[in-house]
């Protein structure tokens, strides 16, 4: 008679649990670090774009700024005219939320007093996480230079995009919105 013992003993199945949990072990490492490594890659490549799609969309208000330009408290201000008037572009960093607003308002000039003024709204959303808005403002031998610097940050990724734009017409530089409105509209 013959003695068929068909299965595996006791050692062999705890040395075959012992291997497969290495193995598995092992696949769930590498399966968390490409998945920490996509998380970052991701979040790294957001983080560029929103810097381009940022930069960009400001370089084309900068490029074809017509009247003054001015940096102060967190805001830029441009001043184009359009023949019969004035138009402010405003983009404003609010530390708070992170966030960046735009908005367009047109300038009440009281010719009378000799004064302009103009709205100054929240506007509407144009980029998020932001931790720094800065610009640099210059003027040489009638060209005008803008040098914006934005920290965004998201995720622990930090990214900066700075852009240096010259512009196309000859414009004034303000130290302040209300002087560089004054100085670009009564003259």
């Amino acid at each position: 008679m013959k003695n068929n013992n068909k299965g595996f003993s006791l050692l062999e199945l705890i040395v075959s649990f012992a291997i497969l949990g290495i193995v598995s072990g092992i696949i769930m490492s590498m399966v968390t670090t490409s998945s920490n490594t996509y998380k970052s890659v991701t979040s790294d490549v957001n983080l560029q774009y929103e810097s381009q799609l940022t930069m960009s969309q400001l370089q084309e208000y900068i490029v074809d700024c017509n009247g003054g330009i001015c940096f102060d408290d967190n805001k830029l201000y441009l001043l184009n005219t359009n023949g019969t008037g004035y138009v402010a572009h405003i983009f404003r960093f609010d530390n708070t939320d992170g966030r960046m607003y735009y908005a367009r308002e047109p300038v009440v000039i009281d010719e009378s007093a000799g004064t302009a003024t103009c709205d100054v709204p929240s506007g509407d959303f144009m980029a998020g996480y932001i931790t720094d808005f800065d610009v640099q403002l210059s003027a040489t031998d009638s060209l005008t230079t803008a040098v914006v610097n934005i920290t965004f940050s998201v995720g622990g990724g930090e990214y900066t995009a700075t852009q240096t734009t010259t512009l196309r017409n000859d414009v004034t530089i303000g130290t302040s919105f209300d002087t560089m409105l004054v100085s670009v509209c009564s003259g």
